[in-house]
């Protein structure tokens, strides 16, 4: 993606409201903390807004924003100066959160409940997630083979039923052996069930 300029927004690094799982757990507020974000975007003026992190985005798309679309960097290159590379943010934190929520509420087309979870037109959806399913045997397997081994299985992600894995860090499994993964069921149990077959499936 090129830009021609990049602009600033004039409110000092402000939260969008989002924070982590706070749009769930204090919805007003963080509704009315969007607002101030969203009208901060409207005064800049630019035609696009990028953001490093996908709950962000997705919590300015309910206002209208379009997203979710995330950057890592941004590099500006004034006519006749050296690049101006800006880092847009980094993520320390050791597990994910962001990234299975979206994925799951994403997928399974549902609404979240602040008290409740996720709830689809056809009953509620649970999960549990993993960045970290390492083995040393897979150290040399490819990402498509992954996914083969996973829908072989009949493990995938199904969209009918809106259930089943879904499988992310994918470009680290030829190196390193590992990757994440984000189980979808309709109870508790059932999550725990499809990530233990996950993981044996992976240990074979």
């Amino acid at each position: 993606m090129i830009m021609e300029v990049l602009v600033e927004l004039d409110d000092e690094g402000l939260c969008c409201g989002a924070g982590g799982a706070y749009a769930l757990s204090q919805p007003e507020l963080a509704s009315a903390i969007r607002e101030l974000k969203v009208a901060a975007i409207a005064r800049a003026g630019a035609p696009m807004v990028a953001s490093a992190n996908p709950g962000c985005a997705l919590h300015l798309a309910a206002a209208g924003v379009v997203g979710p679309f995330a950057i890592d960097f941004s590099v500006v290159s004034p006519p006749q100066t050296p690049p101006d590379i800006r880092l847009s943010e980094i993520n320390l934190r050791l597990g994910g959160t962001t990234h299975p929520f979206a994925m799951a509420r994403i997928v399974t087309r549902a609404h979240a409940d602040a008290a409740t979870g996720l709830h689809t037109d056809d009953g509620d959806r649970v999960y549990v997630a993993t960045d970290n399913l390492k083995e040393s045997s897979l150290v040399g397997v490819s990402p498509a083979q992954i996914i083969a081994g996973v829908d072989d299985a009949g493990l995938a992600f199904d969209p009918r039923t809106r259930t089943g894995v879904t499988l992310h860090l994918l470009g680290a499994v030829e190196r390193y052996g590992k990757r994440g993964a984000v189980c979808i069921a309709r109870s508790h149990d059932q999550a725990d069930a499809l990530l233990a077959r996950l993981t044996a499936l992976l240990r074979r």
